[in-house]
């Protein structure tokens, strides 16, 4: 019996259609991310500060490009 459990399997496969992949490409918005911000000119607590949170705000938008692609490329 152990010896037949194959032989669907290779019945099935003669039966099959050809498949064709299709390369689906990634969506344009997900290919760039906001550009880093210039160190301000100014070296005041305000400059530096809005400095750091458009820094921040930068590199958020692109870590959630790389995961947006991560899940594009996963099937998600």
């Amino acid at each position: 019996m152990l010896a037949l459990a194959p032989l669907p399997a290779l019945c099935l496969a003669s039966c099959g259609k050809d498949v064709t992949v299709e390369r689906v490409p990634v969506p344009a918005r997900f290919l760039t991310c906001t550009a880093e911000p210039a160190p301000p000119a100014e070296d005041t607590d305000k400059a530096v500060a809005g400095f750091i949170v458009d820094l921040i705000e930068s590199g958020a938008d692109c870590r959630s490009k790389v995961a947006a692609i991560k899940q594009w490329n996963e099937g998600k």
